[in-house]
């Protein structure tokens, strides 16, 4: 089966497939998808060439339509299995370090987060530790990488005071509002322990 060849191609499939008997234009996809109109432009190519769109020139814009839906939502589905794959890795590694006193919150961030991940994908892991410890520290890292290797994977620990997050939430830190933004929080210590 077809898989996209990267992030932002599956994001133009899920633009189209918003809104599938639409004639899309390339401005309307890359509005849509948030993608650079070289990359749509790409992405077009690949699905035409396999049948899965239709094109038409209009004056000098070039029309876009789904022409297999069917096929389309598959691919979309095969891309949700491999985020709910990710998702689960990072699940995994979430339960395995929420044992150490220092961890107080773990957030999955990113692709992952966000939906648009592949099986090339990263998974990007907020960890807030109350203070640091070395030893702790190269633990948990053992811990990503022990996973990583078991899943055919590629966690990535993202380790960080809880009070040095905080201190960038209230300054509005561009990193802290996109946690705030996409995170899903994995684990959060109960204080009421």
């Amino acid at each position: 089966m077809y898989l996209p060849k990267s992030e932002k191609e599956l994001k133009v499939i899920k633009a189209l497939m918003e809104y599938p008997d639409r004639d899309w234009g390339l401005n309307d996809i890359v509005e849509e998808s948030e993608v650079s109109k070289t990359t749509v432009w790409r992405s077009v190519n690949r699905l035409e060439e396999r049948n899965y769109v239709f094109t038409s020139e209009v004056g000098k814009s070039k029309l876009v339509k789904v022409k297999n839906r069917k096929v389309l939502k598959r691919i979309l589905k095969a891309s949700r299995a491999e985020i709910d794959e990710l998702e689960e890795a990072a699940k995994r590694f979430v339960e395995e370090i929420q044992k150490f006193e220092e961890v107080k919150k773990c957030v999955l961030f990113g692709s992952v987060a966000r939906g648009t991940a592949d099986l090339n994908s990263d998974i990007d892991i907020l960890i807030l530790l109350q203070g640091r410890d070395e030893k702790t520290e190269d633990e948990i890292s053992q811990i990503a990488e022990k996973i990583s290797s078991e899943e055919s994977v590629r966690i990535m620990p993202d380790l960080m005071e809880k009070e040095r997050f905080e201190l960038m939430e209230k300054h509005e830190d561009g990193f802290a509002e996109n946690i705030k933004e996409e995170g899903i929080t994995l684990y959060e210590e109960d204080n009421n322990e």
